[in-house]
């Protein structure tokens, strides 16, 4: 099971909480949408990006970009050459 934690507040009020249950998904607005679609698949929408991202039974994860999707790209798109691979 997927460790999570989610915190939100405004003024006085906060909300907390960290690993109760399976977290299955969250909605803010339209452009930002992380959704388990398995125990080790997870989609996500970030504004005109869909993210799949997968991990395998060594724990090894995988991530898919598409850009486009769902409104005009706004923004860079770029490979870290430099990035050392772990």
């Amino acid at each position: 099971m997927a460790r999570w934690r989610l915190l939100a507040g405004g003024g006085s009020e906060v909300f907390e909480a960290e690993n109760r249950g399976v977290f299955d998904e969250l909605v803010l607005e339209e452009w930002l949408h992380p959704e388990s679609m398995g125990e080790n698949e997870w989609w996500l929408r970030i504004g005109d990006a869909r993210l799949w991202v997968t991990r395998d039974a060594a724990g090894k994860v995988r991530v898919d970009v598409e850009r486009g999707c769902y409104t005009e790209i706004h923004g860079d798109t770029k490979l870290s050459r430099d990035a050392n691979p772990l």
